[in-house]
């Protein structure tokens, strides 16, 4: 079972999506990131909105759920990725694939 980290913490409205916030600061998840996987520990995140998604990619996250809200650019960015993140999607992201 993967470690996890949280990015964000975003909260969903429907028909809307409010803005994510920031949990941790992008040094201390690059550390948080870094640690776990030097304990041969995969790092996996819950990531729902497209800051959560480019937050996971850029600093290295190994699995990435959900991804239902994600925009062009985050997903632009899983694609480009793809060779070094797992992602399971939510079906939302399957409509957009």
């Amino acid at each position: 079972m993967p470690a996890r980290v949280s990015l964000t913490r975003t909260v969903h409205a429907f028909p809307t999506v409010a803005p994510s916030a920031l949990l941790l600061a992008c040094p201390s998840l690059t550390v948080r990131v870094r640690r776990r996987q030097s304990l041969g520990l995969k790092v996996a995140a819950h990531c729902r909105g497209s800051l959560d998604v480019k937050l996971a990619v850029r600093h290295g996250v190994d699995v990435v759920y959900h991804c239902d809200f994600s925009d062009e650019d985050a997903i632009a960015l899983l694609t480009e990725a793809k060779d070094r993140i797992v992602v399971n999607p939510a079906v939302a992201l399957l409509v957009v694939g």
